[in-house]
């Protein structure tokens, strides 16, 4: 294991990304140090020890950027400044987000 690693570990290049498409394909995010863009905005290095795990296997990355699936929903106004998010109706949801909306509180 020593050795997959240390052979997968190298330097990064420059940093900043393009958006490239293949015949047939989805385009995607692709940085310029090699890796895709995943839709969490992450990227790492082909030679980045965290792609151990696909040695020999290709790396899925979903072409849907949350920040994309975000602006596809409708917004419901609300009188409150706290409101939660159900999640949906099935095993295709998930659990209540609540989500503070008093623009006073300071974050970040």
């Amino acid at each position: 294991a020593a050795r997959t690693c240390s052979g997968l570990v190298g330097e990064s290049g420059s940093v900043g990304a393009e958006f490239t498409g293949h015949p047939g394909c989805f385009p995607v995010w692709e940085s310029f140090i090699g890796g895709e863009i995943t839709q969490t905005g992450q990227v790492h290095d082909v030679k980045n020890y965290r792609k151990i795990p696909f040695v020999g296997h290709l790396e899925e990355v979903s072409e849907n950027f949350d920040i994309d699936l975000a602006t596809e929903q409708l917004s419901s106004a609300v009188e409150s400044q706290v409101t939660a998010c159900d999640g949906g109706e099935g095993a295709l949801g998930h659990g209540n987000v609540y989500i503070n909306l008093n623009r006073e509180t300071k974050t970040g």
